[in-house]
């Protein structure tokens, strides 16, 4: 029924002067309820949101790839996690600056699940538990590019073979691949770079994650 907050604020910066906190928003949670990758995942519905979208949920995986923001040194703003041994509606985007992650640690958590640009995530992370670190990654799923825009392999991890390049877009940093299937799709940079040269086939293991279109 009631709470005491104490705030501790340091300046960096000398003679800055005196410093005060305007507004604090506090949030709630209450109990959230336990929920596997799958759940949080799956649906029927057009368009294809959570059915769990904006409660808070309790849930984990394998940590199958870890990105960085935009901040100067950057650092990690976010990672995937999937269950093992699933093919499909099995794995998340987690957005949390807090814990510090590697790809194979297996991690259970509590968070909000939301939807940024029609990607699922899960933000304000809490109860975070590191439950086991150097864990086998899930095994890539084949899959052709014809289909790889699927919200079933949202957040998965999958292997596609026998790709071209087609172009590289030098303003975003990504590359357009075809294959045999006719299928078209994007590269991104989100984890590391490579320098792709047209004309050669390239099998690509990555993470189907979405900006404004399903990439890997």
């Amino acid at each position: 029924p009631s709470a005491q907050f104490l705030f501790s604020v340091k300046s960096t910066v000398p003679a800055s002067g005196n410093i005060a906190i305007d507004s604090v928003s506090i949030t709630i949670i209450g109990t959230a309820q336990t929920e596997s990758l799958y759940n949080v995942q799956y649906t029927t519905a057009s368009p294809a949101k959570s059915p769990s979208m904006n409660t808070y949920v309790t849930t984990g995986g394998i940590v199958t790839g870890v990105y960085n923001g935009t901040t100067v040194p950057p650092t990690q703003s976010g990672y995937y996690v999937q269950t093992s041994g699933a093919s499909a509606w099995a794995a998340v985007n987690v957005y949390d600056f807090s814990h510090a992650v590697t790809q194979g640690d297996s991690v259970t958590f509590s968070g909000l699940v939301e939807e940024y640009f029609n990607e699922t995530e899960i933000a304000q992370v809490v109860n975070f538990t590191k439950v086991s670190s150097g864990n086998t990654l899930p095994a890539p799923i084949l899959v052709g590019l014809n289909t790889i825009q699927n919200e079933k392999y949202e957040g998965m991890l999958v292997k596609v073979k026998d790709v071209s390049d087609v172009r590289y877009n030098a303003t975003g940093g990504w590359y357009v691949f075809s294959d045999s299937t006719g299928g078209i799709d994007t590269v991104d940079k989100v984890f590391y770079k490579y320098s792709f040269t047209q004309g050669k086939k390239y099998n690509i293991t990555g993470i189907v994650h979405f900006n404004y279109a399903n990439w890997i």
